[in-house]
């Protein structure tokens, strides 16, 4: 296995230096699952909770947090976006999640993972 970009030989966190890398084109789209009572989607399928509404509440947070990826994730470096369409997939899940808590104490978030990677360095990815 080769030594982890991010950390020095020490193990201590650092900014690899991207200077010379040329501009990429990068897309990603990742799933997640929410586990929830049988009453709860519903409550998404209508778009509205006493907190207002859920889909557009979690897009809106995932927008905000994929334009400060860089400070959210210490390794990375800031991005120039030219789009954002429910990226963050984290924020989303933990949004929807904090939004429908109010109505259903024993919701889940589980298996959040990136499906596909295209462009980059690493180039094309695909998971199951």
């Amino acid at each position: 296995m080769s030594m982890l970009t991010h950390l020095d030989q020490e193990g201590r966190a650092l900014i690899v230096d991207v200077g010379s890398k040329g501009v990429t084109s990068q897309l990603a789209w990742a799933q997640g699952e929410l586990v929830c009572a049988s009453g709860t989607p519903e409550l998404v399928k209508v778009d509205k909770t006493s907190m207002g509404s859920v889909t557009g509440t979690a897009e809106l947070a995932s927008e905000i947090a994929a334009k400060r990826t860089a400070n959210l994730i210490p390794p990375c470096h800031p991005l120039a976006l030219s789009k954002a369409e429910v990226t963050a997939a984290t924020v989303a899940w933990l949004t929807l999640f904090d939004t429908l808590n109010a109505v259903d104490k024993g919701i889940e978030i589980g298996a959040i993972r990136v499906t596909t990677k295209q462009g980059g360095k690493s180039d094309s990815r695909k998971q199951a």
